[in-house]
């Protein structure tokens, strides 16, 4: 029990209390993009073959962001990297159900995965360098499980949500909580000493 509230209190820290966030964020938005957009493409009656490209494209977005990351952060800064990302992966979720157009709906699932390829990486490397050096495992240990916590409450949440509400508002709340997820995760702007 101690150990556990011991590993609780490192929540305490705000950059890698973002960090986890951010991860948990990026981590079900791409679980769920693969669960219901198949359901939601279904509905405008696109082929199998086209859906499955569609995703494919995420995948291979993901993959390929990662090549330039070294260079964006360098050039425009961790946070801003990881906020931007965040950013153009909820917008293109907002604007998902707004189109039955494949090749539409193949650039958004690219931006998606651009975003959100971005925020794997920079989440983990954040929660790295913000946990205590002798407490790096247990650190990594806690984002995994709030993963792993993200993973289970999403499904069944999107999944009530879907069934109430419709398929297209699965995309418009996980966009919109992406979006709002950045009120949490953004830096707090240093204060400027009075001269």
């Amino acid at each position: 029990m101690y150990r556990f509230q011991s590993s609780v209190r490192l929540l305490k820290i705000p950059v890698l209390r973002k960090a986890l966030i951010s991860s948990a964020l990026v981590l079900y938005s791409k679980d769920i993009f693969v669960a219901y957009f198949p359901i939601f493409a279904k509905e405008y009656d696109i082929p199998t073959s086209s859906i499955g490209w569609i995703i494919a494209i995420q995948g291979f977005a993901i993959i390929l962001v990662r090549f330039f990351l070294n260079a964006l952060t360098e050039k425009l800064g961790r946070d801003r990297v990881l906020i931007i990302s965040v950013f153009i992966a909820g917008i293109s979720f907002l604007f998902i159900p707004f189109t039955e157009n494949i090749f539409i709906l193949g650039a958004l699932s690219a931006l998606i995965g651009l975003g959100l390829g971005c925020g794997q990486p920079l989440s983990m490397t954040t929660t790295f360098n913000a946990s205590p050096k002798s407490r790096t495992g247990e650190v990594l240990g806690l984002r995994l499980a709030s993963n792993r916590l993200s993973q289970l409450i999403a499904p069944a949440f999107f999944g009530l949500v879907g069934s109430w509400l419709g398929i297209f508002s699965v995309f418009f709340i996980s966009g919109t909580f992406l979006i709002g997820g950045l009120f949490a995760i953004k830096p707090h702007k240093k204060r400027k000493l009075a001269s």
